[in-house]
């Protein structure tokens, strides 16, 4: 297996982006596929059946108008049975999973890295997209993301390590209970404070997931992260649309993102300055 992964990169920059081509375009098949968990996750819709359909008309979308982009253009943004306008959302959900999906290769290239986090990263998208919409986060993704990550960490512990930097399943089960237990507390405070409920309980799970991903490290970095990311649309819900009313899951998804690819670079930039 090495052999042949040496092979591959030794091809040259051609055979490189024809590789990362074809890893946008297996991206953009997996985003259709969130696109679908994303409109029936929020409608509590089965993912099995019935088979893919128009949601003004419910009239059953043939083959050759649900691929990928294409359909989207040719269509004219329009389901062809009725006219109803197809939301901009199917369009971006797939183009920008084909565009992380090929990030990943070049950043990750042939690895388990590249599955690992195109795992991570398109159930954190179905969470903000859902959550936004529907002011909810889905346990399907959010329990299944436990325990992926665990099993992440359990069968390839030397990926795991290059995360967290410690032991692998161990790592991962304190970061899930660090991320979870940290919500857990400020939205038992938060109900205190304000004597109504302040954070829901798919926001602790979430971030339960995001530290069986990145451990206790990350967990820490994005529960801190994220209320700098929610700051500003929050003071815009308030000022603006006159509603104290936020969802609180894509800000923690954007805050697991940048742990993610940035977290040592910043930690390291604190612990410079703080010794400096």
């Amino acid at each position: 297996m090495d052999a042949m992964l040496d092979y591959l990169f030794d091809l040259g920059e051609a055979h490189r982006i024809l590789f990362a081509s074809l890893f946008f375009i297996l991206g953009v098949c997996v985003g259709s596929f969130a696109n679908v968990c994303i409109f029936r996750l929020g409608e509590q819709i089965s993912l099995v059946k019935p088979r893919s359909f128009c949601p003004a008309c419910r009239t059953p979308i043939h083959a050759y108008d649900n691929i990928p982009l294409v359909s989207y253009i040719l269509l004219k943004a329009k389901c062809r049975a009725c006219g109803a306008k197809i939301p901009q959302r199917y369009f971006w959900v797939e183009l920008v999973s084909g565009l992380i999906f090929s990030f990943l290769f070049i950043y990750a290239g042939l690895t388990i890295e590249l599955i690992w986090g195109f795992y991570f990263i398109t159930s954190l998208l179905i969470v903000t997209l859902i959550d936004f919409k529907k002011m909810e986060i889905p346990d399907e993704i959010t329990v299944s993301g436990i325990f992926a990550g665990w099993l992440f960490a359990f069968v390839f512990p030397e990926i795991f390590n290059e995360v967290a930097n410690k032991s692998g399943l161990g790592e991962s089960v304190l970061g899930m209970m660090t991320g979870g237990g940290l919500m857990w507390v400020t939205a038992w405070l938060g109900d205190k404070i304000f004597k109504r409920e302040s954070m829901g309980g798919g926001d602790i799970k979430l971030m339960a997931m995001a530290g069986a991903f990145l451990g206790v490290q990350g967990a820490v970095m994005t529960y801190f992260l994220a209320p700098f990311f929610a700051m500003p649309f929050g003071l815009f819900q308030k000022w603006v649309k006159k509603s104290e009313i936020l969802p609180y899951g894509p800000f923690i998804a954007m805050a697991a993102v940048f742990s993610l690819f940035f977290g040592d670079w910043l930690l390291g930039v604190i612990i410079s300055g703080s010794s400096g």
